[in-house]
């Protein structure tokens, strides 16, 4: 692949996942707690395969014969590929919740929590997460009598005796029809974004040091500006290889970690223990096919960090500034691939990985064994 081609096909990567980052934040950026982090669990899950895929190429980490040191470096490109039962989730309509102040007069009487549960009815229980590409789940407001009952039974809850409460039947209403009518009269989760594949990108160098049987691998996409408000993307991992002593064929143990970032709303990091078999076959200097497969360990977590701007959702009148820990199960992870040599010096690597997601890895580049 010519220099030219590299860099467009960077380009275009990273032009896509601008316009889907920017997606996802103005979709996020309506969602609270178990919601927002179930509607990005794809993003999560999905990334943290792609990280935890294509961490090797072969099985040896024999430097070869020619100089004393191995070495390559190459494209890496993931691909997660989103099951159809992770496009949705059970929304919950509890976590989105504001206060009612009952006032008499100057004198505030009580402050009781409303949630969205309250004052809303929605016709399906489900709703799309960023990798579904349905519209959202339209919340439509409750009848004025049934808010009513529910405020009531609040603030009877909260000590109001049912004499004040009857007293202020008609603030109480006055505030459904004046306040809850026209300001949220209606809420509608954000649409899914059709995203059935998390692809990523990255540089990729091993080195193979002789006698000793080590192998160091870096994985790097440099700082990159997406715009003001996205901030940068980049991701930085390095990992380690052992063989281990085994007749006839090749056998490593290894563990690799790594952290991607974009702008300052999300933070992930990867980890992945992981031993694989294989053997190489071929002329040497020539022609070489080296298959093999592995087991692995991954373990992901992500921070996900946020502002609501006051009027996105109804009750949040000022801004809101969230912060939440994303941590999917532990995954084992079977791996089977191969690396074809066939023109010097280069190589070309395909592999797959099955978790609860697929993952499907290429890379190609240049190689001095």
């Amino acid at each position: 692949m010519k220099i030219k081609n590299v860099t467009v096909f960077i380009l275009m990567v990273l032009l896509g996942a601008k316009l889907f980052a920017a997606d996802f934040i103005n979709n996020v950026e309506k969602l609270v707690g178990y919601n927002a982090k179930s509607y990005a669990m794809p993003l999560v899950e999905g990334f943290g395969s792609s990280m935890n895929s294509g961490l090797y190429k072969k099985a040896s980490v024999d430097p070869g014969k020619l100089i004393p040191i191995g070495f390559d470096i190459g494209i890496a490109n993931f691909y997660a590929f989103v099951p159809d039962d992770k496009m949705d989730f059970a929304h919950q309509l509890e976590d989105f919740q504001f206060n009612y102040t009952l006032m008499s007069g100057n004198q505030q009487i009580a402050e009781i929590p409303i949630s969205f549960k309250d004052i809303y009815t929605t016709d399906k229980d489900r709703t799309p997460n960023i990798a579904g590409s349905e519209k959202g789940v339209k919340c439509t407001l409750k009848s004025d009598d049934e808010i009513f009952q529910t405020i009531s039974e609040r603030l009877q809850s909260a000590g109001v005796n049912q004499a004040i409460i009857d007293a202020n039947e008609s603030a109480i209403k006055a505030y459904i029809n004046e306040s809850l009518n026209n300001e949220y009269s209606s809420f509608t989760f954000p649409k899914g974004l059709g995203i059935s594949a998390m692809t990523a990108l990255a540089l990729q160098a091993n080195v193979r040091l002789p006698f000793i049987g080590l192998e160091v691998t870096g994985r790097y996409l440099p700082p990159m500006q997406f715009s003001a408000d996205l901030g940068e993307i980049n991701l930085l991992g390095v990992g380690l290889r052992k063989s281990v002593p085994v007749p006839i064929l090749d056998v490593t143990v290894g563990a690799f970690v790594q952290q991607l970032k974009i702008g300052e709303f999300f933070t992930m990091d990867a980890r992945m223990l992981h031993a694989e078999v294989g053997k190489s076959i071929g002329i040497p200097f020539l022609f070489s096919l080296s298959p093999y497969a592995g087991i692995g360990y991954a373990q992901t977590k992500a921070e996900l960090d946020y502002t609501i701007p006051a009027g996105t959702i109804p009750g949040f009148n000022i801004d809101q500034k969230l912060k939440y820990t994303i941590k999917p199960d532990d995954q084992f992870v079977v791996t089977v691939g191969a690396t074809a040599q066939i023109i010097p010096l280069t190589y070309l690597n395909l592999e797959l990985n099955q978790s609860d997601y697929l993952t499907a890895c290429i890379k190609l580049g240049v190689i001095l064994k």
